[in-house]
């Protein structure tokens, strides 16, 4: 990858290990170079025309977000490993970068910053906004990000996600609401915050990672720190803000909102930092050095904290759970639920299990046995259970975070005997519910023994007197 960088920084000094061009004052008229095919940039000012180069890298051909741009306004300019460790996790992020649909893509017209730009036309700049994949499961009526969204930028209808792109903020809270990771923000994946923290381990010895919101403006963290960008940190979930501990950073710090578009961001933000902090303190780690309000300049040593899994990720809660492996956690913050059925008031419906988008319930019939099974390391306190059961009392959630729970794996959570067809031998329904059918149309009996005694194929074809 061919690195252009801006003249107005001093590169005497500073060998960073990449092929590197200087141009003379990029900064103020970002350009593209001729005949490459992977390129990147590093620049010195905030307030870079950001639009210009955008507008420079769609007609050369290239991504704008597949392009790499270093800002190094934050990073001490003398120190090589700083420089070095900067551009290497940007580079790895840019690696991770799968592409972006249409459906991803919101017009901005951006501000004339520049006398360039001021004298040109102004066209339409694109920021990245979430989108669902094919994994989404509102066929099944999963509205997670519907309830998520603070804007009203996501609907439900007929089984399927509309999304309003102008009315979307990018706040990133149906990415983290998702049950099934299917919402995607294409600039913002697991994978590619992953390798933005790898990548300045491999670069430093001991660093600290501070999660900030990419809409506002990061502050410059001091010598050994690091800016990581979340679309807003009022989206931040407790096991991402422990995610940076199992890459190897010493220490975290979670930056209040810098945009103020979501007014609830910073208390959301410190809900999951105060529920990390706990989850820590309850697998007997001490927090405090671990998880700071403010970046100091002396870091602890890292923590010898092994995920199998992206902590980031779709699982991430229920391995970085594993890890720890602590006493339960319970807060309104968790990443995860269990789920309790009362077999007293359960019909056996099945609701609860069609509903769920991660199959953390399913229903299991099984030679005239109904059972339903949950999966702790599934269920991510959605709640759409709760909201779906017809039974009141009958389900019940908690956000709790629960090693000896997550361990102990799958399990039966309730079971019903099935009644069978006396025409074909196939079921007809639980014995609880129809039960509760019977007490609705006990002064029907010609109806009732038709219900409870022929299942639906045979309904239709044979009476029962």
């Amino acid at each position: 990858m061919r690195w252009v960088a801006c003249s107005d920084i001093e590169w005497d000094d500073v060998d960073i290990g990449v092929d590197l061009a200087i141009h003379d004052g990029w900064c103020r008229d970002p350009s593209v170079p001729d005949d490459v095919d992977e390129v990147g940039f590093i620049g010195c000012f905030e307030d870079l025309d950001r639009a210009h180069l955008e507008r420079r890298l769609r007609s050369e051909g290239f991504d704008p977000l597949g392009v790499p741009v270093v800002l190094l306004t934050d990073v001490d300019r003398a120190s090589a490993t700083r420089v070095g460790a900067r551009v290497a996790s940007a580079a790895a992020r840019v690696a991770e970068y799968r592409g972006c649909g249409p459906e991803h893509l919101k017009p901005v017209m951006p501000a004339v910053v520049s006398r360039r730009s001021f004298l040109a036309f102004r066209s339409p700049a694109y920021r990245v906004v979430p989108y669902p994949d094919d994994s989404c499961g509102a066929a099944d009526g999963c509205r997670a990000c519907v309830a998520a969204c603070p804007h009203g930028a996501i609907d439900w209808s007929r089984g399927s996600i509309t999304q309003d792109r102008l009315s979307c903020a990018g706040c990133g809270r149906c990415v983290a609401a998702c049950p099934v990771a299917a919402m995607v923000n294409p600039s913002f994946t697991p994978e590619q915050l992953n390798a933005e923290i790898a990548a300045i381990g491999r670069e430093v010895d001991r660093f600290g990672v501070v999660l900030h919101c990419a809409r506002g403006t990061a502050q410059a963290p001091p010598v050994g720190w690091y800016n990581v960008a979340l679309p807003c940190v009022g989206m931040i979930l407790p096991h991402w803000v422990l995610a940076p501990l199992s890459l190897g950073a010493a220490a975290v710090s979670v930056s209040a909102c810098g945009c103020g578009k979501e007014p609830d961001a910073n208390e959301r933000s410190r809900s999951a930092v105060a529920f990390a902090r706990l989850w820590l303190t309850l697998s007997g780690i001490a927090a405090e050095p671990l998880i700071v309000d403010k970046p100091s300049d002396t870091l602890p040593t890292p923590l010898d904290l092994r995920v199998q899994a992206s902590a980031f990720g779709a699982g991430g809660a229920a391995a970085m759970a594993e890890a720890l492996a602590g006493e339960p956690v319970r807060g309104d913050a968790s990443p995860l639920g269990l789920v309790t059925i009362d077999d007293a008031t359960c019909t056996g419906c099945e609701m609860c299990a069609t509903v769920c988008p991660s199959d953390a319930l399913r229903s299991v019939p099984d030679d005239g046995v109904l059972r339903i099974e949950f999966d702790p390391a599934s269920c991510t306190a959605c709640g759409q259970c709760v909201d779906r059961c017809p039974e009141p009392g009958a389900l019940t959630l908690g956000g709790v975070v629960d090693a000896a729970a997550l361990e102990l794996g799958k399990r039966t959570v309730v079971t019903h005997q099935l009644v069978r067809c006396v025409k074909c031998g196939e079921s007809v329904a639980p014995a609880a519910a129809l039960d509760r059918v019977a007490a609705a149309l006990g002064d029907q009996p010609a109806i009732l023994k038709q219900i409870t005694s022929v299942c639906l194929d045979c309904r239709g074809t044979a009476m029962v007197f």
